[in-house]
């Protein structure tokens, strides 16, 4: 989740919203430098430079004659999601283990440069003789949801983290980011009725450490990659029509080597307030709490349209919310009147020790304002926008 200070600097320089990508809090670690580097080296004629940073939370990222450098595997992820929330979830949780490894005060970071988009898409498809290199199962001709061959692989990620050397930068290492299925979708018959078979979370993780050492494998293989530290995160999806998506389940890393070892659990829960269909909620009161916000902030106007929250637990403890409020204004003075309500009442019933964001749109989808809190800070940032 972006902190109010990271999000003024986003609408100072640009007025570009990304509220609901970022869910976690950011946070650094340290690195053990590798025993090799790989060299990135610059075009004398066009150097390559940095986008700078407005922010010390932020990382600066590579500018190649004069654009940014994007990753070579661009496009895949959106093309092999089945759930929006689950990709932003992936992908922006994915920055924030980023900040645990490798700290934006000592590394610059850069797209993955080392996976394209044709071997990404190679490594998704199952496995045949045609395609030897695939890391689904390959297929054995069942259309039973209970004796097929899922598809269980379904996104790799690659962020790369760099230094500066002469005209050029050093890989000092590499993040990965592996998304699983919960449930595979498929038809029997092109543009047929879907069906599902659901993939158990043990035979999901099996199947994912298994896939992260095939792929370390090829990677060692790789022109500089030999000792470059490799960290991997598991992410698995939720089903389709799921509001928050799914989490991250697995955790390891390599510094040399065809394999990782030594994988942690990691003890995440993405859920939805108000809970839905009778779930019990991770913890009552937090619902509780939320319930009481709602319940007087959508008392304000007559029309509102509707109120939730994306809350993120570790370990059983609240540890990020995002408040989505949905509604139709008829003038700025109703947002900003509504938006320093909101803000009130979030002071009033909302945990002050966790990051905080309240995201107000029209009933169309557009950003009318936000409001944004640090832990421990004694107030919001607020921001209404507007137009000259």
């Amino acid at each position: 989740m972006k902190s109010y200070k990271k999000i003024k600097n986003i609408v100072i320089t640009s007025l570009v919203m990304f509220s609901s990508l970022l869910i976690l809090t950011a946070c650094t670690g340290k690195n053990t430098s590798p025993t090799q580097r790989a060299t990135v080296k610059s075009n004398v004629k066009n150097a390559n430079t940095t986008t700078g940073t407005v922010s010390s939370n932020f990382y600066e990222s590579i500018i190649q004659n004069g654009r940014y450098k994007v990753s070579q595997q661009r496009g895949v992820s959106i093309s092999n999601t089945n759930n929006m929330n689950d990709l932003m979830g992936f992908e922006s949780g994915l920055i924030n283990y980023d900040y645990k490894v490798f700290s934006p005060d000592k590394y610059i970071f850069q797209e993955g440069q080392n996976l394209n988009k044709r071997m990404v898409n190679n490594w998704l498809e199952r496995k045949s003789q045609e395609n030897p290199d695939g890391l689904n199962p390959e297929d054995n001709k069942s259309t039973d949801p209970n004796k097929r061959n899922p598809l269980v692989l379904q996104q790799i990620l690659e962020h790369d983290f760099v230094t500066k050397k002469g005209s050029g930068y050093n890989l000092e290492g590499i993040v990965l980011g592996l998304s699983i299925n919960s449930v595979d979708y498929y038809q029997k018959v092109q543009y047929g009725a879907t069906f599902k078979t659901p993939i158990k979370e043990e035979d999901g993780n099996k199947y994912a450490r298994e896939a992260a050492d095939k792929i370390l494998t090829r990677m060692r293989k790789m022109s500089g990659l030999k000792n470059i530290p490799i960290y991997i995160y598991v992410y698995r999806e939720g089903v389709q029509d799921s509001l928050v998506g799914g989490n991250f389940v697995l955790s390891s890393k390599s510094t040399s080597g065809n394999s990782f070892s030594n994988w942690e659990t990691i003890n995440e829960k993405n859920t939805i307030y108000p809970v839905i269909n009778n779930e019990k909620p991770v913890n009552q009161k937090d619902a509780d709490d939320f319930n009481n916000f709602k319940n007087n902030v959508q008392n304000f106007f007559p029309n509102l349209a509707g109120v939730v929250a994306q809350a993120h637990y570790e370990s059983g403890s609240l540890k990020g919310l995002v408040v989505k409020i949905t509604t139709q204004f008829y003038s700025v003075s109703e947002i900003t009147s509504f938006t320093q309500y909101c803000a009130t009442e979030a002071n009033q019933y909302l945990p002050k020790e966790i990051p905080l964001e309240i995201d107000i749109q029209s009933a169309s989808g557009s950003m009318l304002s936000f409001i944004a809190r640090n832990p421990n800070d004694s107030g919001f940032y607020t921001h209404v926008f507007s137009s000259y």
